[in-house]
Parts: C-alpha cells; structure tokens; sequence
C-alpha cells in the first residue's frame, strides 16, 4: 500500500518507519530541503538520532509527487500548521482519507484539527482522527518505548499495533 505522511518531524518519520516496517510504500512531505535531504541522502532524522530510515521511504517538498497513488494521507504536522499546510495540498486529497495523526486545537478559532480540515475542505473523509495524550519530545523507534500508547487498526498491516510515543 502507498500512504502519504504529511509532516517530517519526530512523529511524522516514526508513523513512517512503523508503517514501511509493515511493507508500505511511504512518502513523506517537509517544508524544508535540508530535512529531505538528511532523510533522502543520508537516511536520518535530525529530531531522532540512531534512527535509520528504511528504504522504502522516501521524502519529497512536492505535496502532489507525495500524494500522487497514495491510498490515504496522514497529517502529522503541528497543530498550529494545520490551516496553512493543508490549504496548499487539499487541491491533491480528492476521495482519499485524510487521517489526522496530529493533537490539539487552532489557536485562533479552538476548533479541533478534523474541524479545521473540514472548514477547508467540506468534502474531506476524516475516516480517523488519531490523538494521544501529551507526549515526550524524543521518539525511540528502535523500541517504541516512552511514555504513552496509541492503538492503530484496519488501516495498517497488522491488525492491532501499539506505537508508543
């Protein structure tokens, strides 16, 4: 299956190895070429050291090149970038899911994140809204053992998952 992970922080890049891990194809979107770059070339992620990204990742700046054959999209961006970002890729979502993997609330309007994506784009299919209780900064992936727990099914390979985070 091809996903799309909107987000190249911490836990943007530890959904994405769990994910090609389990054998999906995965491409990831960043706002930043250094950070495609590290994650392209040398295979890291500058937010969780010792990491090694799988080769079936890859990372792009181009929101339609990540999107583009993707079964569903994750969006794992800061809550405060939610509106912004999404208003440049919501031309490229079409009929596929957008999952939100990201906590919080809009600042200026308090409304939830599938508010806010539903605000910009009516026709969205929000088939999942993932959220967490506040988590630590530093994702072990090797492990995936910190302090909280999410639970993913059905959209995954394995039919129950625990991602700690």
């Amino acid at each position: 299956m091809k996903i799309a992970v909107i987000g190249s922080g911490s836990w943007g890049v530890a959904l994405s190895v769990h994910l090609a891990r389990c054998g999906h194809e995965v491409k990831i979107w960043s706002f930043d070429e250094e950070e495609k770059r590290i994650i392209n070339e040398e295979r890291k992620c500058k937010f969780l050291p010792g990491l090694t990204i799988n080769e079936n990742i890859i990372c792009s700046n181009n929101f339609e090149e990540v999107i583009e054959g993707a079964s569903f999209i994750l969006h794992v961006t800061p809550s405060k970038f939610t509106r912004e970002t999404f208003k440049q890729y919501k031309q490229y979502v079409g009929n596929k899911p957008v999952i939100i993997c990201s906590k919080g609330f809009e600042k200026e309007s308090l409304k939830t994140l599938d508010e806010v994506i539903l605000e910009e784009l009516p026709t969205a299919k929000i088939r999942s809204v993932i959220r967490s209780e506040p988590c630590r900064r530093s994702i072990n992936c090797s492990s995936y053992s910190t302090s909280n727990c999410i639970k993913t099914r059905r959209h995954f390979k394995n039919d129950t998952k625990y991602i700690y985070v």
